[in-house]
């Protein structure tokens, strides 16, 4: 209200200024009035929203070509929800939980409204943009010691929002603030299925970590394994982040595999696996502690079979690969790999 009683008032004193031009010529000189707006007292209309708040409104009887803006929590109490044609659901910091959406054709959500309580259904929705960022809270990640059990579920949460995203068609996955446990153990008779037992990146695909991006390898028993791991994969890119091994927290004891063979060697597990990669790039990642070795180079099926799936055309740059037990690098089976501006220290050694 006051700005409106500001605006009449500069309203009046123009009517004024031009009565006083139109019927008295001799007074064109005189000194002008000064306004000044008074904002100290402003009426403020709009409340800052908590997106922590439970929402005032539901979603139940929404028409079709509408637009939703959630910037609250929208609990659908396990419920499943038909939405109409042509729906668009907007993040602005609030969350919809504990439900399905049922959508129908033309409609869009933005990618942060996924989660791990939100389940879609129905016609696929287009996501608003292609990039997408992992919040850990929304998907129910652990950080911190956990339990083995806790440390698996913290590896199945990011491999399913990875496959999530990879269904969506999203090329670029961002993870900023985590420290997590993962875990990857598994035994020797798995071949290239070993891979499986980590965190596996699809083709086309970038994974952004940030330098306080710390996944760690869960403290365990088994003699193979690998923490992140790309698989007959092209197109990839893996930046930043930190890969902790368990080297100085690992059970080397020797124990019987499936077919009562000991093993006692611990030669795993890594913490990059590249088997059978083409055109990637890995720049600015942090890999300390590997119990086995830092990052390999391998093939997913070797130059013997057809087809050959071997690695080609690599680059590794301004990363890090520091205190290995075994070999920092491991180069198996490649061609034009590049390794440029890397720090590679202390490898070997019990």
């Amino acid at each position: 209200m006051k700005k409106l009683k500001n605006l009449m008032l500069v309203a009046l004193i123009g009517m004024s200024v031009f009565g006083t031009w139109s019927c008295n010529n001799e007074e064109l000189y005189e000194e002008p009035v000064a306004v000044v707006e008074d904002e100290s007292n402003e009426d403020v209309d709009d409340a800052v929203t908590d997106v922590n708040s439970l929402c005032d409104f539901t979603l139940e009887n929404l028409e079709a070509n509408s637009t939703v803006i959630v910037n609250c929590i929208l609990d659908l109490q396990g419920e499943s929800l038909d939405l109409p044609e042509n729906v668009t659901l907007l993040y602005e910091g609030g969350d919809i939980i504990n439900g399905t959406l049922v959508f129908s054709e033309g409609s869009s959500i933005d990618g942060d409204l996924l989660g791990n309580t939100l389940n879609v259904a129905g016609t696929k929705p287009a996501l608003r943009d292609n990039d997408f960022t992992f919040d850990p809270k929304r998907w129910g990640i652990v950080e911190g010691v956990v339990s083995d059990e806790i440390a698996l579920k913290n590896k199945e949460i990011i491999n399913n929002v990875i496959q999530l995203c990879d269904s969506y068609g999203i090329s670029s996955m961002k993870i900023g603030s985590l420290d997590c446990y993962v875990a990857v153990g598994c035994n020797y008779s798995l071949g290239t299925d070993v891979l499986k037992y980590g965190i596996q990146l699809p083709s086309n695909f970038s994974l952004a970590m940030s330098s306080d991006t710390f996944l760690r390898v869960q403290p365990n028993k088994w003699p193979r394994g690998s923490l992140l791991n790309l698989y007959a994969s092209e197109n990839v890119v893996i930046s930043g982040g930190n890969l902790i091994g368990d080297r100085y927290e690992h059970d080397y004891s020797e124990i019987d595999d499936e077919f009562g063979i000991s093993r006692n060697s611990h030669e795993w597990p890594m913490l990059l696996t590249i088997a059978g990669g083409n055109n990637v790039l890995i720049e600015n990642v942090n890999m300390q502690n590997s119990t086995g070795d830092g990052i390999v180079f391998a093939s997913g099926t070797n130059r013997l079979y057809n087809p050959a799936i071997y690695c080609e055309n690599i680059v590794m740059r301004n990363c890090i690969i520091n205190n290995a037990r075994r070999n920092n690098v491991t180069l198996g089976d490649a061609e034009y790999v590049t390794i440029e501006n890397c720090d590679i220290t202390n490898a070997g050694g019990r």
